[in-house]
């Protein structure tokens, strides 16, 4: 979805050399996508800071109301994502963080996110994240279908690529399309959360308490100080984590700052 997060492109493109160089499905049939291409060709995030992963709604499928790049992208992906049963989007963070997934929290998408050797599973059934259903994997499950997110970790960690596409195999094994072995029963732990709210950027401006803002899964206290909306600090009614702490390039006015998640 994001040009310069280079762990899912890297997946897509061994597995494409695979496959092209005869390797073949058990069953079924899997498509392999790059998704906002013109950005993977110039390594940003995005086009005219049009973020991909948030036109899955239908004022953008339907209504065209951006008619940009990323929203013409969409329709094409959001076709391909309804003739699949399940689609996994591969990220990866701008700032440090352990692998984690965006999913649904149920046996269905558990069947599949237990492959993935994460800690945690955020779940988001009032559309916190974007104010709505903009996603890939809000998008696959309000067609009826199931999605996710993988966060495979921090962008500058190459070696997150081969345990993610480990993590692919071991899915399209489970799932019946590969003949390749299916790995042992996963044995880790998963804890899970669900996003609570958003720091927005207004017109005050905004700072990160020292310390704050570094990396996702920070832990935030009850009446800890986050930051500051101009001189007006930003505090939590309840124990909490950062998540997604946004690079400050890509900060914009009334979008999303960091999001705050809290365990379940």
């Amino acid at each position: 979805m994001h040009g310069n997060e280079t762990a899912g492109i890297e997946v897509v493109r061994m597995l494409l050399n695979e496959f092209e160089d005869g390797r073949r499905l058990a069953s079924g049939t899997l498509t392999l996508a790059l998704g906002n291409t013109r950005a993977i060709e110039i390594n940003e995030r995005w086009i005219d800071g049009k973020d991909l992963n948030r036109q899955f709604s239908d004022a953008h499928l339907i209504d065209r109301i951006d008619q940009s790049w990323e929203e013409e992208r969409a329709v094409v992906l959001a076709a391909l994502m309804r003739e699949a049963d399940t689609t996994l989007d591969i990220h990866s963070t701008n700032k440090p963080s352990s692998p984690f997934i965006c999913s649904r929290v149920d046996e269905k998408h558990a069947r599949v996110y237990q492959w993935f050797p994460i800690m945690h599973v955020i779940e988001d059934p009032t559309y916190v994240f974007g104010d709505g259903p903009v996603t890939t994997d809000e998008y696959a499950d309000r067609v009826g279908k199931m999605g996710m997110c993988i966060e495979s970790g921090w962008i500058a960690d190459e070696g997150r690529v081969i345990e993610t596409k480990n993590s692919i195999e071991a899915v399209l094994s489970d799932l019946g399309l590969s003949d390749r072995p299916t790995p042992p029963e996963p044995v880790h732990v998963i804890n899970t959360y669900r996003f609570y709210t958003t720091i927005k950027l207004d017109e005050r401006g905004f700072r990160f308490s020292e310390g704050k803002g570094v990396s996702s899964f920070e832990p935030l206290k009850a009446g800890e100080i986050l930051g500051y909306h101009g001189d007006e600090p930003v505090r939590l009614d309840c124990d909490a984590f950062v998540i997604f702490p946004k690079l400050k390039e890509h900060w914009q006015l009334g979008w999303p700052i960091c999001y705050i998640a809290i365990p379940i």
